[in-house]
């Protein structure tokens, strides 16, 4: 889930930084008040109608604990109020931030700032870069829980480099199929490369590639 703040400063959850064809405002989603997106600004889509943008706080509260969360500060601003909330909320043990590497280092720098009581856990994303890969791995962080690979460093060397640091290896699904992945998931792609933990945009198929590459003998770095 994507975190970013509106022009009064709530955390909200929304991918993009305009509102886009769904809502029947634009522009960006920073310069509207939470009240005003939930006001004047209406689902576009009829299918959506009666549905409205939510808070990171809502998402906290409903969740509390019965799910693992995965969030993304998309701007710096809203690293703050994130890490406030899943402190308020006591959710440690069931939130997580996937984080660029200077996003990384702003997480760990504010909750120094600020005395958090507890670093959050963190899939550190190297953005493709085989040198940030390797100085990723290099970190001495115990709440780095796992390594995000692109399409162009998803190779078996790099999945048991991971993996000899005692970290899951991460990756997306969709490059191998199309962003929407109508027709199935590409997640045996991923799967029988090694990769742990799946990010999907179709999950009962990825559900059922997980199991199917489970029963598999050997996936592609063990038979290389």
């Amino acid at each position: 889930m994507d975190v970013r703040l509106t022009k009064d400063g709530i955390a909200i959850i929304h991918h993009n930084a305009s509102l886009g064809k769904l809502n029947s405002c634009s522009g960006k989603v920073s310069d509207y008040t939470l009240s005003e997106l939930r006001g004047r600004c209406q689902m576009a889509d009829q299918a959506l109608k009666g549905e409205f943008i939510p808070t990171l706080e809502e998402v906290l509260s409903t969740v509390h604990g019965d799910a693992v969360v995965n969030l993304e500060a998309k701007t710096f601003d809203s690293i703050g109020p994130m890490l406030q909330l899943v402190a308020k909320h006591h959710a440690y043990n069931w939130v997580y931030i996937s984080a660029y590497p200077d996003f990384y280092a702003a997480i760990r720098q504010y909750e120094r700032q600020y005395a958090l009581s507890q670093q959050i856990m963190v899939e550190y994303n190297p953005a493709g870069s085989q040198q940030l890969l390797e100085e990723g791995l290099r970190l001495k962080d115990i709440n780095i829980i796992a390594m995000q690979l692109h399409p162009k460093t998803l190779t078996c060397k790099n999945v048991r480099a991971i993996h000899e640091t005692g970290l899951r290896a991460s990756a997306n699904s969709w490059p191998y199929v199309g962003f929407n992945e109508r027709m199935a998931s590409g997640c045996s792609e991923i799967f029988r490369r090694g990769i742990d933990i799946a990010r999907t945009n179709n999950v009962p198929s990825c559900k059922v590639q997980k199991v199917v590459s489970q029963h598999a003998a050997q996936n592609d770095c063990e038979s290389g």
